[in-house]
């Protein structure tokens, strides 16, 4: 599932290619992707609509147009395309909905497992709906800080790992970051929640916003999410991984192997001898 730097890199690439277009016709091709609203309302309301600005929160993709705002969730496998015409649409096989401009350029959304989401309003107020509402702190924030995280976090007694991916307290991490940020914190996966010190959560704190500027600035790790009309664009993270999918190779910081668990149905990837366990 792409994690906030994907989504990130693709709002940078959408921004490029489809801001301040004007979308004159909606095609569908999966119904269910439209959440909150009726196709012939939605295509109704959005035709004749432009896109002012793309933005993200956690890992939405938010689309301001004149009147409206769509918010799009891309889930497993979602990628957005883009063409200068129809020619090439015919070869997507996995589309679901098509947004055509005034210049005969399109943009699809395109998913494999059709799990992709989009929730249309009809004004800008999209930070009190669902699904945004129950989102919390951007990673980024000015208020996200080690005191933060103790308030929210003192009656968690769930692994870390997992608690880094509920997207209530801090939104955006998925499972590749989250290795990464334990790892550069030094803290175990397994580590009771609110067994960390404040010392503890200010590393968190601090390896969050390293890893992730880190891996904006190199598109992401696998960036699959966005493909123009004549290139696609691949994040160069996955190439600075420290122990995500280095499964039994050595440590960099101390030669011991890295070893995977699954928690919660998902695999992390630790150094049990660099990361402390606490509990």
């Amino acid at each position: 599932m792409p994690e906030l730097p994907e989504v990130e890199t693709v709002c940078k690439y959408l921004n490029l290619f489809v801001l301040n277009k004007t979308i004159v016709d909606v095609k569908i091709y999966e119904k269910k992707i439209l959440k909150n609203i009726e196709f012939n309302q939605f295509k109704e309301k959005i035709k004749n609509q432009t896109i002012t600005k793309i933005i993200r929160k956690g890992k939405y993709i938010i689309f301001l147009l004149t009147k409206s705002t769509l918010v799009s969730h891309l889930r497993m496998e979602g990628k957005y395309f883009y063409y200068l015409n129809e020619e090439l649409l015919k070869f997507n096989k996995h589309k679901m909905i098509a947004f055509y401009f005034s210049h005969n350029d399109i943009l699809v959304y395109s998913d494999t497992r059709k799990f992709g989401t989009m929730h249309f309003f009809l004004d800008h107020n999209f930070l009190n709906k669902n699904p945004l509402k129950k989102l919390g702190i951007e990673p980024f924030d000015k208020n996200f800080n080690a005191q933060y995280l103790e308030s929210n976090w003192k009656n968690k007694r769930r692994a870390i790992k997992t608690t880094l991916l509920e997207q209530n307290v801090i939104a955006g991490i998925g499972n590749i970051y989250a290795d990464e940020i334990l790892f550069l914190s030094k803290i175990h996966p397994l580590s009771v929640t609110n067994k960390l010190t404040l010392y503890d959560l200010k590393k968190l704190v601090l390896a969050t916003k390293i890893i992730l500027r880190k891996a904006i600035k190199n598109n992401g790790t696998t960036i699959k999410s966005f493909y123009s009309f004549q290139e696609k664009f691949k994040g160069n993270f996955q190439f600075k991984l420290k122990v995500y999918h280095r499964n039994n190779q050595k440590c960099f910081d101390c030669n011991f192997l890295i070893k995977k668990i699954k928690l919660n149905n998902r695999s992390s990837h630790f150094c049990n001898n660099c990361q402390i366990l606490k509990r």
